[in-house]
């Protein structure tokens, strides 16, 4: 990840902050850019002038490019300015922020020590034929077991436009993660109108496991496995090269 501003994006995007969305994306510069890159998109966030950017970005920055464009004949239009970027671009914003939401609970709940695999009550449980269900204390023991036969997870709600119960700990944590943003499913609802997709709250599990056959030839290291929809071979990949982001590009 050279520019990891697709989830800031999204947050702003989210508060009806347009503008702030554009700068964001524009002028947000991070060292791993080019150097005239990072002068261009400085230069934008401390002046906002659409006509300068388009004269300072490369040819190959297209959306960026597209946005000043549009600024350039419509000053003071962001939410214009955004609307150029292609739909899939704009829901991936949102949709990056919620995995920002995600990963601070997660993080949140090994820092309190607790387990990936050991179901505490209140954790919401995900199953292989995507049947949910909430860990209580009668059915803690079950749960133990149904997760260490494969049959389900433990799983977080990634909150969206729709009102989220709280059921334990985990939720309570993503409830605070949203409060502290200053963002509810209100702004995932007018979101939803903006980028015309639906943001609805979804169950992610927390862990997953997968059977990787390694072959080594010479300098180079194939590794082969299978994934279920909605996770990343890099993320994989990446516990076994311990490497940043960038370097894996």
């Amino acid at each position: 990840v050279i520019r990891p501003v697709t989830h800031v994006v999204g947050e702003r995007i989210l508060k009806g902050d347009y503008e702030g969305a554009v700068a964001a994306y524009i002028g947000r510069a991070y060292p791993m850019e080019p150097e005239e890159v990072q002068q261009a998109r400085t230069r934008f966030l401390e002046t906002g002038d659409a006509r300068a950017a388009l004269a300072d970005l490369p040819v190959r920055m297209t959306y960026e490019r597209a946005m000043a464009n549009h600024l350039a004949a419509n000053p003071g239009d962001y939410a214009g300015a955004l609307r150029v970027l292609p739909p899939k671009l704009l829901s991936l914003f949102v949709s990056a922020f919620q995995s920002c939401l995600f990963n601070h609970a997660l993080s949140a709940r090994i820092d309190a020590g607790l387990s990936l695999t050991e179901p505490e009550v209140g954790d919401r449980l995900l199953f292989e034929n995507g049947r949910e269900d909430v860990v209580t204390a009668r059915n803690q023991q079950a749960a133990r077991i149904q997760i260490r036969r494969g049959r389900c997870r433990i799983a977080l709600f990634i909150p969206g436009a729709e009102p989220v119960r709280v059921y334990g700990p985990m939720d309570d944590i993503l409830h605070d993660l949203m409060q502290g943003r200053g963002i509810d499913a209100a702004d995932f609802e007018r979101a939803s109108r903006f980028v015309e997709t639906a943001f609805s709250g979804v169950l992610r599990a927390i862990s997953l496991s997968t059977d990787v056959e390694a072959e080594v030839a010479g300098t180079d290291l194939r590794l082969r496995f299978s994934l279920p929809p909605g996770h990343y071979a890099t993320t994989v990949c990446r516990e076994y090269m311990k490497a940043e982001p960038y370097l894996m590009i």
